[in-house]
């Protein structure tokens, strides 16, 4: 989820160039589910530019059926399916925010994860090229051990990865940067309305506040 009013100000912070090319800079989406089309900053293939480019979320790989969404930090070395995307093709999703679930029994609850200050941030992730039939290049999103705030809904997060770090994420390596959980007083998290669990639904309405008395365990609506 990216609100569009800070994206062209976070993508200027990744050396992304702006211009008259408005349709480069993400639209405001409140629900984005996997095979949907993000955009991701990342290097210009055979280029030292970066470029805010379309990619299909599900990352398509030989062998494996039919993609991967999210790749554990862990795996990134240890599975050769991701070791070149690692070293050669590595993107950053812009967002502002995004949802976990916390189960209870068959239910499941939202919850909205964000920047303390309200910033929008990157989320670290890798991408290969389309394949046959593919319309658009795929990415997956990395995750890594949850921090505190986290770990009460989920047992993973994905990477977060501050402006000021960009290039040591980009610029591709042999080295692995640190895959850290960023630090819980950075972030917070608020319950949200079983509204974004239907993929189909978009809108303010995904990040409303939940329906009285719709918590489990009769928690509040905030961790912090």
């Amino acid at each position: 989820m990216l609100m569009g009013g800070h994206a062209r100000d976070l993508l200027a912070k990744a050396g992304v160039p702006g211009g008259e090319r408005g349709a480069a800079y993400p639209e405001d989406n409140y629900n984005i589910a996997p095979t949907s089309l993000i955009r991701a900053v990342r290097a210009r293939p055979g280029r030292a530019e970066r470029e805010c480019a379309g990619l299909t979320w599900g990352l398509k790989l030989r062998g494996v059926t039919p993609f991967v969404v999210n790749v554990r930090a862990e795996s990134l070395v240890s599975k050769p399916g991701f070791r070149d995307a690692l070293a050669m093709r590595r993107c950053l999703v812009p967002a502002s925010g995004f949802f976990e679930w916390e189960k209870s029994g068959s239910l499941r609850f939202p919850w909205l994860f964000q920047l303390r200050d309200g910033e929008p941030f990157f989320l670290a992730g890798i991408w290969n090229p389309a394949g046959e039939g593919d319309e658009n290049d795929t990415c997956a999103i990395i995750t890594t051990e949850p921090n505190g705030l986290m770990k009460p809904v989920h047992h993973r997060m994905p990477v977060i990865v501050p402006p000021e770090d960009v290039g040591r994420w980009l610029d591709a390596g042999p080295g692995v940067p640190p895959l850290l959980p960023l630090r819980d007083e950075l972030m917070t998290a608020r319950r949200v309305s079983t509204f974004v669990n239907n993929a189909r639904n978009n809108g303010p309405e995904c990040v409303a506040d939940p329906a009285s008395g719709d918590m489990p365990d009769g928690r509040q609506g905030w961790l912090f």
